[in-house]
């Protein structure tokens, strides 16, 4: 790919960086707020406010776009993140402040993540979609675990962690910028490839979603996302129980998706996607599986981590390109939306249960639950494969 694509691409891939940055830099809220003299709890109505501002971003994000653009929403959703992060740093531990960039942080990071995705799936042809969310959302991920690093980085110099965030909403503003700045290419782009322009999301659209192929991969993201936001969560707690130190999965794990996303993205071979998204889940259940059997040994807590990174990890990005390829003819923006909503709801509510679990029945329960679901969603792929190879069978023989 060349020209104008190109350059779009490059500069969306940078601002995935800038803005994954913008999220991750909430993983410091809690010594931020400590600074401050405020506890937990305030982080916790912060955190929920930002959640619950996503959640309904995604839902309406097609609407902004059909109001304003694809590529200026998501340059507003740069200035959106850069805004919040701002609003944290000079909050002065002001509790309305907080909570009110924690809602500005939930939108622009909804309308980022949702709109970004779509704008690249117009971009790229379907056989391509695979490998190039592999490379955004390895520029995402990197994003969002360089953030917290800033927090060591201003307490070697001196500074106040304040400054993490200022240098977060720094590169946020900038790539909103650059984003407004590309928006008349990406419309012309839209326009030589004939892209429907409608992008809200209608209960007749997710009717029609549902009733087609793309349903399979919007449930198997909403399970994978429930494994995913059931292992971070939790880890301290299930690495407690399991006699290791948390800290090696969250160093393992981000190491290995940014990596394979990279490799696999320049090096993937032509693998159908269910196929491809099979081995990986099974990679997934395993690692799942082995928190159960870890006994305090660091090889295995290292394994379990390298798997579920490398699972979870990269077969969301290629589950993410089969709901765009499988929805209804002119409903791939809303297919996505779903799909979103779908990984949100399980990275959000699933933590919350997983609480409760863990509170009665104990902390392996709820790993054994978690293992369970990873399975099923393995399971959904490797059903999917054998129907799309059983269908191109019975093609080949009428032809």
């Amino acid at each position: 790919m060349s020209g104008a694509p190109a350059r779009i691409i490059v500069i969306v891939c940078m601002a995935s960086f800038f803005c994954g940055g913008g999220y991750g830099a909430t993983f410091l809220l809690p010594v931020l707020f400590e600074g401050f003299g405020a506890g937990t709890e305030l982080v916790g109505i912060v955190l929920g406010a930002a959640a619950i501002s996503t959640l309904l971003t995604v839902a309406y994000a097609g609407h902004i776009s059909d109001l304003i653009g694809r590529a200026p929403s998501v340059g507003l959703s740069g200035l959106l993140l850069a805004a919040a992060n701002a609003g944290f740093a000079l909050s002065g531990g002001d509790a309305a402040v907080l909570i009110l960039a924690g809602i500005v942080a939930g939108i622009g990071w909804g309308l980022f993540y949702c709109l970004s995705a779509i704008i690249l799936a117009v971009l790229v042809e379907p056989s391509s979609r695979a490998r190039m969310f592999l490379v955004s959302h390895a520029c995402l991920m990197a994003g969002i675990g360089s953030a917290p690093l800033l927090a060591p980085f201003t307490e070697s110099v001196g500074a106040p962690l304040a400054l993490a965030f200022v240098l977060v909403a720094v590169g946020a503003t900038l790539s909103g910028l650059a984003l407004f700045a590309i928006a008349p290419a990406i419309r012309r782009e839209e326009g030589v490839r004939k892209v429907e322009g409608v992008a809200r999301l209608s209960l007749g659209a997710a009717r029609l979603i549902f009733a087609s192929e793309a349903r399979f991969p919007i449930i198997m993201v909403g399970l994978g996302a429930c494994v995913f936001a059931g292992f971070h969560a939790y880890q301290t707690v299930i690495a407690e129980a399991a006699g290791v130190n948390y800290a090696y999965f969250f160093s393992i794990y981000a190491l290995t998706v940014v990596s394979f996303r990279v490799v696999l993205a320049v090096t993937a071979p032509k693998v159908p996607l269910y196929l491809a998204s099979a081995w990986l889940l099974a990679a997934m259940t395993a690692g799942s599986a082995l928190f159960l059997v870890l006994g305090g040994s660091l090889v295995l807590y290292a394994l379990a981590a390298f798997l579920l990174g490398i699972g979870y990890g990269i077969a969301y990005a290629l589950i993410k390109a089969i709901v765009a390829n499988e929805a209804p003819e002119g409903l791939a923006p809303q297919a996505m939306q779903i799909f979103n909503l779908s990984y949100f709801v399980g990275v959000f509510a699933f933590p919350g249960l997983g609480g409760l679990i863990i509170a009665k029945f104990g902390a392996m329960t709820f790993v054994l639950i978690m293992a369970v679901l990873a399975a099923i969603e393995c399971a959904i792929a490797i059903q999917r494969h054998a129907r799309q190879r059983s269908l191109e069978a019975a093609r080949a023989v009428r032809a």
